[in-house]
């Protein structure tokens, strides 16, 4: 994996792998809206996870464009939307499914320029082969229903869900470094981390893929 600036905040990205907030810091298109204008956006900027590139996906009624970042071996629980999704892969491969449960045998292999439509109230799921970016449009709320009551590392009633903890050097497939953060899904028994193996690097792992490295 290469080092790049929207790599800079790996901590940020495993907030998305767990929760999928879409907290979208203002931009400069944000401070133009009340007046028509000319925006052009970088395929990467300033290592968010979440660009808004036009609109507003916390206002009902309101359409949007948005583009998610997915770290490599990213998987995105079941989940729905209250509207229509629609996907465009702007860079790297993203497989997307259709179901109430994760499943690596359901999933449609996405590469750069594939279109997908998930209707509203559809259970989905996603899995991501390398840093990819994700483009969504669609009309707000956008919003996301996780079928299964996600348990987070960073929080401290659930640290029984976890093998490991923040902080802890583990080795994986794709290198050593440190557990950052993570997410349990009891439905799918599926435990997941981010591992920063460097500042500007990082990759998600399932726990039975990591090993603690000792001191």
């Amino acid at each position: 994996m290469s080092t790049s600036p929207r790599r800079s905040r790996v901590s940020q990205l495993i907030i998305l792998v767990v929760t999928m907030l879409l907290v979208v810091a203002p931009t400069k298109a944000r401070q133009q809206d009340a007046a028509p204008h000319h925006v052009v956006v970088p395929l990467v900027r300033d290592g968010q996870v979440i660009t808004r590139l036009s609109g507003d996906p916390n206002i009902a009624g309101a359409p949007f464009v948005i583009r998610i970042e997915n770290v490599d071996g990213q998987i995105v629980f079941p989940h729905w939307h209250p509207e229509d999704e629609h996907i465009v892969v702007v860079q790297g491969t993203w497989y997307l499914g259709a179901g109430d449960r994760f499943s690596r045998a359901d999933l449609r292999e996405l590469t750069v320029g594939s279109y997908a439509l998930v209707p509203k109230k559809m259970n989905h799921f996603a899995w991501s082969q390398g840093g990819t970016v994700i483009q969504v449009h669609g009309i707000g709320p956008f919003r996301i229903n996780f079928v299964d009551d996600l348990k987070l590392l960073r929080n401290p009633g659930d640290a029984s869900f976890f093998k490991f903890k923040a902080g802890d050097r583990v080795r994986g497939a794709k290198g050593t470094g440190v557990v950052r953060m993570g997410a349990h899904s009891p439905r799918e028994k599926t435990t997941q981390y981010l591992i920063e193996t460097a500042p500007n690097d990082g990759y998600a792992a399932l726990e039975e893929d990591l090993h603690i490295v000792p001191n």
